[in-house]
């Protein structure tokens, strides 16, 4: 179809303007004054075919046109005739690089185009990655991006990114530090998302020494995902055990067999006399030891030690409960009876505070 434009006065000759799409196929076919602008001409194509002038964007050989151009200033006074190229474009993306909170209303195909929500993630500071899209938040490249600003905006990651060595090192190592492992210690809690910790389910990454001392020093107890040989190694072992002493659990035996390691759990968790070695659990030095933290490591006392008085009633000021694995003489004992009586009563107090 073509389309003749207004005259405008005093306007100079007109020009034929073949509009052509990417494929080469004919768009629209236009006559337009050279005094007219480039706005008229898209008026021009959206009466035509019915596609909004803000939806395009006009090229003339390798030049953008900008709406204000007047098409005398565009084309060489000897052009009767001239072709142009019409570029769909997405009327959002002029909004998002002017404000970048303009992605939190786009439509998807925008909060998913990579090239817009990275440069969003740029001009906010990270922040644009909360509203960019499910697809793009399992992107690598646009979720390190925004970590880079913010590495706490690892939650907004998405699809099977903790399998990717690169995220999951990131995230790690974030979780690692001493600003978030201050805050686990606050608040008996570590920030994370399935996402993240999915790495487990990659016998790859599992098997990766370097990746698990990481993932160890942001928490321990991940130990248990670790493959054999790396569960036998003494320097992992150590961050484990020294971020959670319950990681204890999940060392080789012969590294349990370890003294100071074996201290330095009781230390933090005395129930982790449980996974102490038979003579360990006999050895009196380390079983007070594990009193000092929890009443509850006394049932994992040899029989010997469990017929000891004094561990007993020490036992009993942690736990009263603990009364049930005295010997029998010891559980005879009417000092011993009363201790844990009072023992119970206090704890009994202490549940029903609010």
């Amino acid at each position: 179809r073509t389309l003749r434009l207004d005259r405008a006065p005093g306007s100079a000759m007109a020009v034929e303007l073949t509009i052509r799409g990417l494929t080469g196929n004919v768009v629209a076919t236009v006559t337009a004054e050279r005094s007219q602008t480039v706005s008229h001409v898209k008026h021009a194509i959206q009466a035509s075919c019915d596609i909004a002038a803000s939806m395009q964007s006009l090229v003339l050989d390798t030049d953008v046109l900008s709406d204000s151009d007047p098409l005398h200033r565009v084309l060489a006074p000897e052009d009767n005739n001239a072709e142009l190229t019409l570029v769909l474009v997405d009327p959002w993306l002029e909004g998002v690089s002017k404000d970048w909170k303009c992605l939190r209303k786009a439509p998807p195909a925008t909060r998913n185009n990579r090239l817009v929500v990275l440069e969003a993630i740029e001009r906010s500071e990270g922040e644009a990655i909360k509203f960019a899209g499910e697809e793009i938040r399992a992107d690598r490249d646009v979720i390190l991006a925004a970590m880079r600003h913010s590495p706490e905006l690892y939650l907004y990651a998405k699809g099977d990114l903790g399998l990717d060595r690169e995220f999951a090192s990131a995230t790690m190592r974030y979780l690692a530090s001493p600003k978030v492992a201050a805050r686990a210690h606050r608040t008996g809690t570590v920030l994370q998302r399935a996402v993240v910790w999915s790495w487990i389910c990659s016998e790859e990454l599992c098997a990766d020494r370097e990746f698990l001392m990481l993932a160890l020093a942001a928490r321990g107890t991940a130990l248990t995902h670790a493959c054999e040989e790396l569960r036998n190694d003494s320097e992992l072992v150590w961050v484990a055990v020294r971020q959670d002493a319950c990681a204890y659990q999940y060392a080789s035996l012969a590294l349990r067999e370890d003294r100071l390691l074996t201290e330095q759990a009781l230390r933090s968790k005395g129930s982790m006399l449980a996974h102490a070695p038979p003579h360990f659990q006999a050895d009196r030095e380390l079983v007070l030891l594990a009193l000092e933290t929890s009443g509850d490591a006394f049932r994992y006392a040899s029989e010997e030690l469990r017929a000891d008085r004094e561990l007993v009633l020490l036992a009993l000021q942690r736990d009263g409960t603990m009364f049930q694995f005295a010997s029998i003489d010891l559980r005879n004992d009417p000092e011993l009876s009363t201790a844990a009586f009072f023992s119970l009563r206090h704890q009994g107090r202490q549940a029903r505070r609010p």
